[in-house]
């Protein structure tokens, strides 16, 4: 994915199914949860916080 196809990716609203597929896509060892694990908001500026699983990076990161 190129740096314009992410800039345009993360200029659209928010729809959970693109993003999973764009994480798979820039981040090929993403374990995704069979539910997304929610978490208290701390900022108002966020209606919602969850996380929807584990990428591995390089060296075991």
């Amino acid at each position: 994915m190129t740096a314009k196809e992410l800039q345009s990716f993360f200029a659209q609203p928010y729809d959970r199914a693109a993003w999973l597929g764009n994480l798979r896509t820039v981040f090929p060892r993403t374990d995704l949860f069979a539910q997304p694990q929610s978490f208290s908001v701390g900022d108002s500026r966020a209606e919602s916080v969850c996380q929807l699983g584990n990428t591995h990076l390089g060296n075991d990161r």
